[in-house]
């Protein structure tokens, strides 16, 4: 009934489609799995109808029909995690069709992270004025590093591109900061931060979020963000700093395909 091939998002007729289905943007955690995705495109009467997306040959990305194709929806979800062997998916909850189609199946739903968008700018924390944030430069790789770990990927790449920012107290680099400019979703920028552990709970957090809100919005970018579903502290200081969540990242770990 129906056909795939591989290709690139950007060759999908249907892609523009899907992006205006999404009830609220996505993230850059689930944009950077998608990226990484093999993806599909659905043929039907060689017409494009719609694509999925596989991550690391059995993670399911993405799964997308236009509406005039889509009483098929259930058939195709079920050929493709049989024929593709999909053990599991990541379906952000502003997704309304791939969730659907997920729901159906027989699968454990785990709680992956929740993603925010920019709900206002609320008063700083009293420890703001003294604060000091500039773009990184590559002097500040090894403080970084000291303090943040891992957190910020292909560090000097990344520090080149001007994605990375750093916040100083009283000559101290105390906290790490990203503005990453979406690819599927243009004019947003996903923005994440982290917090020497010596100066935590004391609003350095809130206020390098606010920081990079600014940034954002002096390059007209709609500020994202996101957190682990457990990873509490992370989700008071964005909340702190005015962003707001009514999505969730879902992961379903699927049973046997029969």
């Amino acid at each position: 009934m129906f056909q795939y091939e591989q290709c690139a998002f950007t060759e999908l007729a249907s892609f523009d489609a899907y992006l205006a289905s999404l009830s609220a943007p996505i993230e850059s955690f689930m944009e950077d799995h998608f990226l990484a995705s093999a993806c599909y495109r659905i043929v039907i009467n060689d017409e494009d109808c719609g694509s999925f997306a596989v991550h690391e040959d059995c993670l399911l990305t993405h799964f997308y029909l236009v509406t005039q194709v889509r009483r098929y929806g259930q058939l195709i979800f079920q050929r493709v995690l049989k024929e593709f062997k999909i053990t599991a998916a990541l379906v952000p909850t502003c997704d309304e069709f791939f969730l659907s189609h997920a729901l159906d199946t027989d699968a454990d739903i785990k709680r992956q992270a929740y993603f925010f968008v920019d709900g206002g700018d609320p008063d700083p924390p009293e420890i703001y004025d003294e604060m000091i944030f500039r773009r990184a430069v590559p002097f500040d790789t090894g403080g970084i590093g000291e303090i943040s770990g891992t957190f910020v990927d292909d560090l000097d790449a990344r520090i080149r591109n001007g994605q990375v920012h750093v916040g100083h107290h009283n000559g101290v680099m105390v906290a790490v900061g990203m503005v990453l400019r979406d690819v599927l979703l243009d004019q947003h920028a996903s923005i994440g931060m982290f917090t020497h552990v010596d100066y935590r709970k004391m609003g350095v957090g809130t206020c390098t979020i606010l920081y990079l809100k600014r940034i954002c919005k002096s390059r007209d970018l709609v500020p994202l963000a996101g957190c682990g579903y457990s990873n509490i502290e992370s989700k008071k200081t964005l909340e702190a700093a005015g962003m707001v969540t009514s999505t969730r990242l879902l992961r379903f770990e699927f049973g046997p395909i029969e």
